[in-house]
């Protein structure tokens, strides 16, 4: 069940800064241009909507737990959820490589098309 947006707000900012060591840069992880991004959720006053949600765990945040307040359970399947979260994660940090590698080829090569 879900807790108030309070409760969930407190557990999100554990979850970011345990991540990213500060707000501003979970921020620009998910590619927000300021810290704001995340103020109304993690005040309480908005509800995570699907869309963030997805975005969180593209991120590698415990949704379940963010949103429930539940660790994430040892049982059968806790090596495979293990797994995929680092899978995730992984994924989630090529992805934002990959977008650095473009805009420092970009400046390259504008830099070498001004010296020509």
């Amino acid at each position: 069940m879900v807790q108030n947006d309070v409760e969930v707000g407190k557990r999100l900012n554990e979850e970011l800064r345990d991540k990213f060591g500060t707000i501003t840069e979970a921020s620009k992880a998910v590619g927000a241009k300021n810290a704001s991004y995340f103020g109304s959720y993690l005040s309480g006053r908005a509800g995570l909507g699907h869309l963030v949600i997805k975005k969180l765990e593209k991120m590698g945040i415990d949704v379940d737990y963010v949103l429930n307040g539940r660790e994430e359970t040892l049982g059968q399947n806790s090596s495979y959820d293990l797994l995929l979260r680092k899978v995730n994660d992984l994924e989630y940090r090529l992805s934002q490589a990959s977008i650095e590698l473009k805009e420092m080829a970009t400046i390259i090569r504008t830099a070498a098309k001004k010296e020509k």
